[in-house]
């Protein structure tokens, strides 16, 4: 069903002008990189190395459209866990794993009753494989290999790194994953595509970090570094990066604990036992600024995804909390789960949450399935997403 995941990249003309921020990045659709790929013959899928050659011809056009590659990379941070979240993994995923309970009566018969719905689940694999890998990544790491190997060996690393992370949230769903070829930066010769099996798919990740680790030099004064503005994870700040990937393979080393104790430990101690260390804090946090927020804050001052929870929440009232979590965050302890009042609203009327004023209710959640649809009225009856701030008077947008 999911073998069918390729499609041909889309040639976009650049015009070469250049300005303190570039012109041919600001005319350059993230979606469609300015390159459409010669597939070298005679590769082996397998591996993870850039083991093969490009033409000359295909080496130009990279280096003519490398301007373009802070937009690319601001795309593939961004919508590599935005694009299309809602019928992607919230209105699914989130639902089965019991953290919300649909309210809009306009979904009641599908994936919120556990109603299949065969193109919200492939609209995931569409934008992992066709958008985020065949078109930003691969288009970012053969730039980075091919224009100039040394100039931009951190921001090769960089891009690998977050490409374990979206192939961690992949794999983490659906078990056995194609990957020969993908993660090569190149696309399967027969489109019956190889699946790779897990335990495997978590070495690459595994090998991926590790490589990271050892050759991204962030005192290198060299190397190419992004704009802050195009870096949407960590504005390019290197050490954040080095912090991030320690931490995920030590995450990764916890989901394999049980399966594999000794091979967990061994990741673990590399990443506890790295230089460069782990997240410390909020401030090492991944940031998913929304496309809407002022520039002065991260975003772009435009329209685009905005705080999905928020949204699908708080405005919406699309999504509510489930019963099963309102039960865990009461009865897991002898006191409240102190997480809850930091996420979740009390139920109480939409005007006096708009005012960040909540009723002394306490949390209360939907039963998954329940045809208990209220629309807006859900929030005096069930606790929804507790956002940062209220809703924007002049946008009515939500942060």
């Amino acid at each position: 069903m999911k073998q069918n995941i390729l499609k041909l990249l889309i040639i976009s003309l650049l015009f070469p002008f250049s300005s303190c921020h570039d012109f041919e990045e600001l005319n350059t659709d993230p979606n469609n990189p300015p390159y459409t790929p010669g597939e070298p013959s005679n590769v082996d899928g397998s591996g993870i190395d850039i083991d093969y050659e490009l033409s000359e011809d295909e080496i130009r056009e990279l280096t003519d459209a490398v301007n373009s590659v802070g937009s690319i990379f601001k795309n593939f941070t961004y919508e590599g866990l935005y694009n299309d979240y809602q019928i992607t993994t919230n209105l699914t995923h989130d639902i089965y794993a019991s953290y919300f309970a649909n309210n809009s009566s306009g979904f009641h018969e599908d994936s919120p009753t556990y109603g299949y719905k065969d193109d919200w689940s492939k609209r995931r694999w569409e934008h992992f494989y066709d958008d985020r890998t065949a078109s930003e990544y691969s288009h970012l790491i053969k730039t980075f290999h091919f224009v100039d190997k040394e100039k931009y060996k951190n921001v090769f690393y960089l891009t690998r790194i977050y490409y374990a992370f979206l192939m961690s949230m992949q794999t983490d769903t659906y078990g056995d994953i194609p990957t020969d070829f993908y993660v090569k930066g190149l696309l399967p010769t027969d489109l019956n595509v190889k699946y790779t099996a897990q335990k495997e798919v978590y070495k690459i990740m595994f090998t991926l970090l590790d490589q990271a680790l050892k050759n991204i030099d962030p005192q290198d004064s060299k190397q190419f570094v992004f704009d802050p503005s195009d870096d949407r994870a960590f504005e390019g700040d290197i050490y954040k990066w080095l912090r991030f990937a320690n931490t995920l393979r030590l995450r990764l080393a916890l989901r394999i604990s049980n399966v594999d104790p000794a091979w967990a430990r061994e990741e673990g101690k590399a990443a506890l036992k790295n230089p460069y260390g782990l997240m410390q804090g909020n401030a090492d946090n991944m940031r998913t600024v929304p496309k809407h927020a002022p520039t002065a804050e991260g975003g772009d001052d435009d329209g685009g995804s905005e705080n999905l929870y928020a949204l699908m929440s708080f405005d919406w009232k699309g999504i509510v909390m489930s019963k099963d979590m309102e039960l865990a965050y009461y009865n897991q302890s002898s006191i409240l789960d102190p997480r809850c009042e930091i996420l979740w609203w009390r139920p109480s009327p939409i005007n006096d949450l708009q005012n960040g004023i909540e009723s002394g209710k306490a949390f209360a959640g939907l039963r998954i399935g329940d045809p208990d649809i209220l629309g807006d009225q859900a929030v005096e009856y069930y606790s929804v997403v507790r956002t940062l701030k209220t809703i924007n008077s002049k946008n009515t947008k939500v942060f």
